[in-house]
């Protein structure tokens, strides 16, 4: 990933459409995650929350629309690279580490070095 820029958003969709195969399940999402913030995603079950999300991480490919972090864009960018940069996915419910708390998972994906969230 390239040097962020200043003011640019921690996180940006784009007109981004994703899903699995033929079926198209995000259409048409521009999202704008502010840097310093905290975000909720809420939605009833196949509302796209976890397409959201693994297009997001670098799972899934958008079909279409771009994925930015920091003022970069990382839609083509590898997942192992944006874990590197500090973007993940941990799927709730398939912890590897079921006896650890939450932010112990979450400091487990943290670079070496580095307390996420510190």
């Amino acid at each position: 990933m390239t040097a962020s820029e200043p003011d640019a958003p921690a996180l940006e969709l784009r007109s981004v459409e994703s899903g699995y195969g033929e079926t198209i399940v995000l259409r048409d999402i521009d999202l704008t995650v502010p840097a310093s913030s905290v975000v909720g995603l809420l939605g009833p079950n196949g509302a796209g929350k976890s397409t959201l999300l693994k297009t997001v991480s670098g799972v899934l490919r958008p079909s279409k629309g771009s994925v930015w972090l920091h003022g970069s864009d990382v839609t083509t960018t590898p997942v192992h690279v944006r874990a590197r940069d500090g973007l993940c996915h941990i799927p709730e419910g398939r912890a590897i580490y079921r006896s650890l708390s939450v932010r112990e998972n979450l400091v487990m994906q943290a670079p070496k070095g580095q307390e996420a969230g510190a």
